[in-house]
């Protein structure tokens, strides 16, 4: 007996987190104007949290050798009034809470259906999904920041490799992205890294040998002398055949290997290509306990019983 996944598959090619947050291809956008969500959290980061209030303070006070006093203050208390009112409109339920948006109420996690297959898993947990994780990280080790020479030229590189990437998934292996910033390590100018998925470890083998990535690795050995501000690192992992990797996500939008895609022929729709996106529901069976959902002998999902109640009903998606 299978279990059905959440969401029917898409005749549509999806798009990463990272491609979404730094407004690569077409679809909803994140950010303000020609700064993309991604630019934004960079932004933000590269400046302490006492250089942001006196850059404010500084706008104030020239502001104030143009304007009367009060026409300077009124603005700046008004939206700060209105920031206030509008987040308890929401806590409240006054207001449709944005903050929620694309959030999976319940308990879910991931599960790949076979090959042929579309919207029903009933291979093991584990099964069908990807087979090599890399983590990508860079940082600025300069004053400047993001700023400093020859970080933005590592940035678009980076993103003109995940065009490539996003256009041709069925070929690169590539299964999807995401985007994070370290938890603080440092004030501002934190490390930034992504998060990607694969179909194999030969998959990434074969970009880091193709024309795009070669040309960025030349450029990067060419210039490297002059960038010792600039670290950057990856990481890769080689997941084995089940029992490798498992999900685990509670009131929480789609993320990590829950954006993570697969393309498949769909021979009830002849031989069609779809995409699948894996996420199940985990809040009974086998996906309810992490032995089941690695595939280490808990078929009913009842190992977890002796410890917890469960107290969670199936997931409804939050529009």
């Amino acid at each position: 007996m299978g279990i059905k996944t959440l969401f029917p598959a898409s005749s549509q090619k999806p798009r990463s987190q990272y491609s979404i947050a730094n407004k690569v291809g077409p679809g909803k956008k994140t950010g303000f104007g020609p700064w993309s969500g991604s630019d934004l959290a960079l932004l933000k980061d590269n400046f302490s949290i006492s250089t942001w209030l006196l850059m404010g303070g500084a706008i104030q006070i020239l502001l104030s050798f143009i304007f009367p006093r009060s026409y300077v203050a009124f603005p700046v208390l008004l939206i700060l009034a209105w920031n206030i009112v509008d987040a308890f409109l929401m806590q409240f339920g006054l207001k449709r809470n944005v903050w929620a948006e694309g959030v999976i109420d319940g308990k879910w996690s991931v599960g790949y259906p076979s090959e042929g297959e579309t919207e029903v898993v009933h291979g093991n947990p584990g099964d069908n999904g990807p087979r090599a994780v890399m983590i990508l990280g860079a940082r600025s080790n300069s004053p400047m920041g993001m700023f400093a020479d020859g970080y933005k030229e590592v940035a678009d590189r980076f993103r003109d490799m995940l065009v490539q990437l996003e256009d041709t998934r069925e070929e690169s292996g590539f299964m999807g992205m995401s985007t994070w910033i370290n938890g603080g390590e440092r004030s501002t100018g934190n490390e930034l890294a992504t998060i990607s998925y694969w179909r194999s470890v030969e998959d990434i083998h074969n970009f880091a040998l193709s024309p795009i990535h070669r040309d960025a690795w030349n450029w990067w050995n060419d210039t490297v002398s002059k960038h010792k501000h600039i670290g950057i690192m990856h990481e890769i992992f080689a997941l084995p055949e089940r029992q490798g990797w498992e999900g685990i996500y509670i009131n929480y939008h789609p993320t990590g290997l829950g954006v993570t895609t697969r393309p498949v022929e769909a021979s009830e729709k002849g031989g069609e290509k779809v995409w699948i996106n894996p996420i199940v529901d985990a809040s009974r069976g086998v996906y309810r306990t992490s032995r089941g959902r690695m595939s280490r002998g808990d078929p009913e999902g009842k190992s977890n019983d002796k410890v917890a109640k469960n107290p969670y009903s199936p997931v409804v998606y939050v529009n």
